[in-house]
C-alpha cells in the first residue's frame, strides 16, 4: 500500500470536514422552497421545448433561449444560496503543483 504524500494535510482535512458538518447542520435546519427546485425543472423543460420547436431554414438565427435559460438558472442558484446559506463548490479541480 502506497502512502499519498501529496494529499491534504490533517489540518486541511479537519477544516473540510468541519465545513461539511456546518453545511449539514444548515440544511437540516432550513429547507429550500419547492418553488425554486421546481424552477430548475421548468427551465430545463423550457430549453428542451425551445430546441424541439426550432425549425432551421435558410435565414436561421439561433434563438437567445440558451442565454435566457442560463440567466434564469443562475438567478435560481443565487436564490437557493441566499435561502440556505450554502455555497455551491467551484467547478473544476485544482491544477497539480509542479515541484
Amino acid at each position: 500500500m502506497e502512502s499519498n504524500v501529496t494529499g491534504p494535510t490533517p489540518e486541511a482535512a479537519a477544516d473540510t470536514l468541519k465545513a461539511l458538518s456546518t453545511d449539514n447542520d444548515r440544511l437540516s435546519q432550513r429547507r429550500v422552497p419547492w418553488v425554486l427546485l421546481a424552477g430548475f425543472g421548468a427551465v430545463a423543460a423550457w430549453f428542451v421545448a425551445a430546441a424541439a420547436t426550432t425549425t432551421p431554414r435558410d435565414e436561421y438565427e439561433p434563438p437567445a433561449t440558451l442565454w435566457l435559460a442560463l440567466a434564469v438558472t443562475l438567478t435560481i442558484v443565487h436564490l437557493i444560496q441566499k435561502e440556505t446559506g450554502i455555497r455551491f463548490p467551484k467547478v473544476g479541480t485544482k491544477a497539480p503543483s509542479r515541484s
